[in-house]
């Protein structure tokens, strides 16, 4: 049985009137709701603790849905949702053995009652099956540096969560100024960023939104009506913004640089899903509001890049005569444009 191997510990809610988002007493966990993909995260806190778990333990939902677990990442009070599964010694073999009983588990969550469940007496007397003590041995010395590995890299998206939460607030009106911030690498290998000196952040009294970038733009990814508010030429004088938790974003910036695999035709065609909406170019949401905002249209090609425009007898994009150039993000266009350079040819 598990109990022979494990502390179980059935969670118990402390009184709702000790409940806070300040910090005060200890972090509580009414039950899933607080999972994450491998540990809880942080919502409430309770001044009136009854039942603990402690750092390791694994914690497993016993109600409503019986079964998903996380690990406890730090002493924490734990509701009637959930119990905490402690184990001297072995606690990674036993987070994986509780993890490989998901078929069993399961079979609570379908008992013909409205919300499934599992009591104390039964998560204790749940039948395991387990190898020689040498054999649990070798799988924790396995285990334990892996769970090591995904704390590590758990704690730092946490702490970069943190920072994003922390200057995201200030740097979406304009309070801190990132025009000039050294990025000394290139994004999917379409941009090439200069490096220049990072400003100093103590002086916040003036921001402007000079660019954006939206990599990989798909069709589906933003809405037709939204991106013509996001690309409007006089967004910054009329103030498009978008409503936020804490206040409203502006929508817009001087330049958008936007890249992805479809033409700005097709993308449009694929947003509207009738090419026969081009019948008007210049009716309710034609492409001629789409088309009117872009300043430069350059198609990447496997050797060369170039400009295009639309031409409206043609109804498509053709390449602007003598605009191509080696395309610097290729190797075909890195030879060509070597080889060019030794010729005196640009």
């Amino acid at each position: 049985m598990l109990s022979d191997i494990a502390q179980i510990t059935m969670g118990q809610s402390p009184s709702g009137s000790s409940y806070n988002e300040s910090g005060n007493g200890e972090v509580f966990y009414q039950g899933r709701a607080e999972f994450g993909a491998f540990f809880p995260r942080r919502r409430l806190f309770t001044t009136e603790p009854k039942r603990m778990a402690r750092e390791g333990d694994t914690l497993m939902s016993v109600r409503a849905p019986v079964g998903d677990l996380n690990i406890a990442n730090e002493n924490c009070c734990i509701g009637r949702g959930l119990a905490a599964i402690h184990s001297e010694g072995n606690q990674s073999f036993i987070h994986y053995l509780i993890r490989a009983q998901g078929r069993i588990l399961d079979t609570f969550n379908g008992g013909g009652t409205v919300f499934g469940s599992i009591n104390g007496k039964a998560l204790k007397e749940l039948s395991v099956f387990l190898p020689g003590n040498d054999v649990i041995s070798h799988l924790e010395s396995q285990l334990k540096p892996i769970d090591a590995l995904i704390r590590r890299n758990d704690d730092e998206m946490q702490a970069l969560e943190r920072m994003r939460d922390t200057l995201l607030p200030r740097l979406l009106p304009g309070e801190i100024d990132v025009s000039q911030v050294e990025a000394p690498m290139q994004l999917h290998n379409h941009l090439s960023l200069m490096a220049i000196e990072m400003p100093d952040l103590s002086d916040l009294s003036s921001f402007e939104i000079s660019a954006g970038i939206l990599d990989e733009l798909r069709p589906k990814s933003v809405g037709y009506a939204g991106l013509l508010r996001i690309a409007d030429p006089h967004a910054l004088e009329h103030e498009v913004m978008a409503p936020a938790r804490y206040f409203d974003k502006a929508l817009a910036a001087g330049l958008i640089i936007v890249t992805g695999p479809y033409d700005s035709l097709h993308f449009y065609s694929e947003q509207v899903g009738d090419m026969r909406t081009l019948r008007s170019y210049d009716t309710v949401d034609g492409f001629g509001q789409f088309e009117r905002r872009l300043g430069l249209v350059v198609e990447m090609r496997q050797q060369e890049i170039c400009e295009s425009r639309f031409d409206m007898k043609l109804g498509r994009y053709w390449p602007v005569k003598d605009s191509e150039r080696p395309d610097p993000f290729s190797s075909f266009g890195r030879g060509a444009q070597s080889q060019g350079h030794k010729s005196g040819q640009l």
